[in-house]
């Protein structure tokens, strides 16, 4: 897809048209950079725009997906908020390259997709990520246990049985919530000394 140059301020931004098809997601984008720079007045998004922001909140924006985000520099982020949203199944190799420089490994410690339709999670490894919001949506199992997460929260979903919430290996501490769902029984994996689990 085509690339091209525009020089702004004595920053040589780069004219982004790739990937975002969801409109919600642009729009919403274009609409938080307004607010940051109270003068850019075009609708479009440039490749540099959040370059140096540590947490982006695109709550309640009527997103449907977020294919394309990670074609942005977001390099700074740390914290990500796609709650109350329309997302229906998330893929989270797409924050891979999200909060990763030449001089630290992916930083991205917050993902919250709570209050969405989500009926699948597609788990990457992404090392520096703590906190998984994934509260009131249509979940019915996830796996996540490549991650090394402190809180996971999958209350308000439909898990009936924890088999199917594989966990992680690990002796770091861990949050599970999951209040609100129909559990039957507690399998053995939860019973580690780690694990606090909140149903």
């Amino acid at each position: 897809l085509a690339l091209f140059c525009w020089w702004r301020s004595t920053n040589f931004l780069v004219l982004l048209y790739t990937g975002i098809a969801d409109t919600s997601l642009y729009n919403a984008l274009v609409a938080i950079y307004k607010n940051i720079d109270t003068s850019f007045k075009e609708n479009r998004l440039y490749k540099n725009m959040f370059a140096s922001i540590s947490e982006l909140n695109l709550r309640n924006n009527n997103i449907s997906s977020i294919s394309g985000l990670k074609n942005l520099n977001l390099d700074s982020l740390t914290s990500i908020d796609l709650s109350f949203n329309n997302l229906s199944s998330i893929d989270l190799n797409e924050f891979s390259q999200i909060g990763k420089n030449s001089e630290s490994d992916n930083m991205l410690h917050t993902i919250n997709l709570s209050c969405n339709k989500i009926t699948t999670v597609s788990v990457y490894s992404l090392p520096r990520l703590q906190k998984l919001l994934l509260q009131e949506n249509l979940i019915k199992g996830i796996d996540i246990s490549t991650l090394n997460l402190s809180t996971l929260n999958i209350s308000n979903n439909k898990i009936t049985d924890l088999n199917n919430v594989k966990l992680p290996i690990s002796t770091t501490a861990l949050d599970v919530f999951e209040l609100n769902n129909q559990i039957s029984s507690i399998p053995d994996s939860f019973d580690a000394s780690n694990i606090n689990l909140v149903i």
